[in-house]
């Protein structure tokens, strides 16, 4: 199954939520991950993800801005295992980026799913 990414930038019109859920209702065949946190600086549209199954997040380039608990909520709303941690590496140091991750008060069995077994799950890999 294809998988395709949304990028994010606020300064156009892209990276809003309603774009990426229009494609994943059109290609129903096809994976989208919708990068920080579903939609750069557009997170209080993110509720329109609900319910679409071929729509996965990644936590990179989001944390700075959104913070721990806005973060937390957007995964409890939308669900754990539809997020992927990532790091917009060279853009953000991968360290830092996991630091902020693990700010996320999370337990441990999300944060496995979000670091590793989401992206496996997604990919068919044991």
């Amino acid at each position: 199954m294809p998988i395709l990414l949304h990028t994010g930038d606020d300064r156009y019109e892209f990276s809003k939520p309603y774009r990426l859920v229009n494609m994943a209702k059109k290609y129903k065949n096809v994976n989208f991950i919708g990068a920080h946190f579903g939609g750069y600086r557009y997170w209080d549209d993110c509720h329109i993800y609900k319910g679409i199954e071929n729509v996965y997040f990644d936590t990179c380039s989001a944390l700075p801005f959104l913070g721990t608990e806005r973060a937390k909520a957007l995964i409890d709303m939308l669900g754990v295992e539809k997020f992927f941690f990532g790091t917009d590496f060279p853009m953000w140091d991968a360290t830092d980026e996991l630091k902020r991750f693990n700010a996320i008060k999370l337990s441990e069995k999300e944060r496995e799913l979000i670091l590793s077994k989401n992206l496996k799950n997604l990919l068919k890999i044991k």
